[in-house]
């Protein structure tokens, strides 16, 4: 149907820094329901049905050479859709995918609703800036999930959310949504829909989960929190800044955010539900000397993991070395 325009909310005043979220004023149309099926549609197959005359020539022509791409569409507080493009899937190497898809894997396919920062002069001149977890969404868009992001206003947040599997709310937007966001979140989303909150200062996930519901938090079992750290670790050595790392027993283990070799890649870690603070480290070593092959009388060995290079997949070596510490603690020291 055509869009009627209904009603226009004003915002607060612009802040010095265009980064920081406020109160944005939005459009109402008449059909908001039918305006976040079609920016789920666009996200999905890179299709748009509406009439090109509700959006600008030059979104017009973009949005035609998008045709078939996976998205993440950001919903601007005009009313306008704007895709930001995700790799086609298996053209990212598998390794890469690995937290992605962890955290959420491809099947089933998700419908995930996003309330972030969509004020229009911050995304043109830096799109993960304003939405400081956007390359994560592209990850998703990436490996087939359906991602729509927009503001949470009032007006528009039962739309927006209704029929989702996941929600995840920018923490810089919680001001400004409304104060039942939670109860109308679980109210309208699918049966088991997880709803989680973005820190902006720590870059960590929290779930919120509806009254009287079952608590299934969204992480890894212990045994995975184990095999992923120690997996992660050592290809981080190997393809990132930093070349050895050590581990010891009894004390905290080294945060993997810390080689990474891209601000993206930091922010994608340090977004996963995993606290390295919180794991034993006594396990992680066991898990890499079990990989080396370990026996009682070794000290030295090595750990072959697959890692993608130019040159296609490969087996890359990392150097183990165990030896005690103060007050006879082991220590591990893994070294590219």
């Amino acid at each position: 149907m055509e869009q009627q325009h209904v009603k226009t909310f004003e915002g607060s005043p612009e802040p010095s820094d265009i980064f920081q979220p406020h109160q944005l004023g939005v459009e109402l149309l008449s059909d908001m329901d039918g305006l976040f099926e079609e920016a789920r549609r666009l996200s999905a197959t890179g299709e748009y049905t509406v009439g090109t005359g509700e959006v600008p020539a030059e979104a017009a022509a973009e949005l035609e050479q998008m045709k078939g791409q996976r998205s993440v569409v950001i919903m601007t507080p005009g009313r306008l859709l704007m895709p930001v493009g995700a790799p086609a899937p298996g053209s990212v190497p598998r390794d890469s995918e690995e937290g992605i898809r962890r955290l959420l894997p491809p099947d089933p396919p998700r419908i995930i609703s996003v309330v972030s920062y969509t004020y229009v002069p911050a995304l043109i001149e830096n799109k993960g800036k304003a939405i400081p977890f956007l390359g994560f969404l592209v990850g998703f868009a990436s490996i087939g999930h359906t991602v729509v992001v927009f503001e949470g206003h009032p007006s528009a947040f039962e739309s927006g959310v209704r029929g989702s599997d996941v929600l995840m709310v920018d923490s810089g937007m919680l001001p400004f949504i409304q104060e039942d966001w939670k109860e109308v979140a679980f109210r309208v989303m699918r049966p088991g829909a997880k709803v989680l909150e973005h820190d902006r200062t720590t870059y960590q996930l929290k779930q919120h989960f509806a009254p009287n519901a079952a608590h299934v938090p969204l992480v890894l079992s212990p045994e995975e929190q184990v095999d992923w750290y120690a997996g992660t670790l050592i290809r981080l050595l190997l393809m990132g800044p930093r070349t050895s790392a050590q581990l010891t027993s009894g004390e905290t283990l080294p945060d993997l955010a810390d080689f990474a070799k891209t601000d993206e890649l930091r922010a994608q870690l340090a977004s996963m539900p995993l606290r390295h603070t919180e794991l034993d480290a006594d396990k992680v070593i066991d898990r890499v000397l079990n990989q080396a092959g370990w026996h009682m009388f070794k000290r030295t060995g090595i750990v072959r993991v697959p890692v993608e290079t130019v040159e296609g997949r490969r087996l890359a070596v990392c150097g183990v070395e165990l030896t005690k510490g103060p007050g006879g603690r082991r220590r591990l020291l893994l070294e590219r």
